[in-house]
C-alpha cells in the first residue's frame, strides 16, 4: 500500500512493551471509530531487515483473517515471533462509504534504549482531498478530519511526540525522540542543511510534542502561519492544514 506520497504518522521512540500498548490502543480505536478491517485484501505481514536496512515484507506462516482477533495476547505473540510487522487494511469515516488504506506498523529504531516506534501509513488521498474537488480550493471539513485522526493516533500516553508527513517509502521514516523533535521546532533546520544529504528530521504538516518537553517556548514567531492547539493529553500541536488564501498579506 505505498505510493509517491503516502501519509505517514510517526510516533517518537519508545520501548517494546510501550509500542505494543500503543498498537493495541490504536487498533481498538480505529476499529471502533473508523470501522477498520481487512475486507478481503488486508492482513498482517512481517517486516524483514538486514542490519538496519529494510528489505521486504513477508507473508506470515499462518494468515490472520480478522483485525478484531488481534488482542493483546495475539499481538505479543506476533511481536515475539516476528519483532516487526504491519497490520494493513482500510478504514472509513462515520457516515461515509468510501474506504481508505490504513496500516499500523511496528517499526525498529535501532536504539538500544528505545528500540521501537509505531508508524501509521494512510491513503494519500486523505491529504490530496484537502485541496477540494478541483485541486485549487481548501476543504475545511476534510482538513479537520485528517487533523483529528492524526492527533488521535499520535497524541497518546507514553510518547514524547509525533509527526504527520508525506513520504514515498516506509524506509524514509526517521525515528526520533523528544529531544530531537524539540530541537527541530525550537531551531528549525535551514534549507541548506536539508539539501546537504544529512539525515535531518523533516517538519510534518502536523507535529505534536508533549508540553512538558517543549517547556515555556513560544513557537508562534518561528512557525508563523501554523495553527496551534493544545490537547487534553498534554500535547502542543502545530498544524499546516490551514487555508493559506485566508492569511493576511504582509504589509
Amino acid at each position: 500500500m505505498a505510493s509517491a506520497s503516502d501519509v505517514f504518522v510517526v510516533l517518537a521512540k519508545v520501548g517494546g512493551d510501550a509500542a505494543l500498548r500503543i498498537v493495541e490502543h490504536a487498533l481498538g480505536m480505529v476499529i471502533e471509530r473508523y470501522d477498520f478491517g481487512f475486507r478481503g485484501y488486508g492482513g498482517v505481514v512481517a517486516l524483514v531487515f538486514e542490519g538496519e536496512e529494510f528489505i521486504q515484507e513477508r507473508k506470515l506462516a499462518e494468515d490472520i483473517t480478522s483485525a478484531q482477533s488481534l488482542d493483546r495476547e495475539e499481538l505479543e505473540q506476533l511481536a515475539h515471533r516476528e519483532h516487526w510487522f504491519s497490520i494493513g487494511g482500510s478504514l472509513r469515516f462515520p457516515n461515509e462509504q468510501r474506504q481508505y488504506d490504513f496500516d499500523i506498523i511496528m517499526y525498529p529504531t535501532f536504539d538500544p534504549e528505545r528500540p521501537a516506534c509505531v508508524v501509521f501509513r494512510m491513503d494519500p488521498s486523505l491529504y490530496a482531498e484537502i485541496d477540494g474537488s478541483d485541486g485549487n480550493g481548501f476543504d475545511e471539513g476534510t482538513a479537520e478530519r485528517l487533523l483529528k485522526l492524526c492527533i488521535s493516533l499520535g497524541a497518546v500516553d507514553g510518547v514524547d511526540g509525533f509527526q504527520a508527513l508525506l513520504l514515498g517509502e516506509l524506509e524514509e521514516v526517521h525515528p526520533f525522540d523528544g529531544a530531537e523533535l524539540r530541537a527541530s521546532l525550537v531551531s528549525p533546520r535551514s534549507i541548506w542543511e536539508r539539501l546537504s544529504g544529512k539525515k535531518v528530521l523533516q517538519h510534518g504538516f502536523v507535529t505534536g510534542i508533549r508540553k512538558t518537553i517543549l517547556g515555556e517556548v513560544d513557537l508562534t514567531q518561528s512557525w508563523n502561519g501554523y495553527r496551534f492547539l493544545e490537547t487534553t493529553h498534554g500535547f502542543v500541536v502545530l498544524s499546516r492544514l490551514v487555508d493559506l488564501r485566508s492569511r493576511p498579506e504582509k504589509q
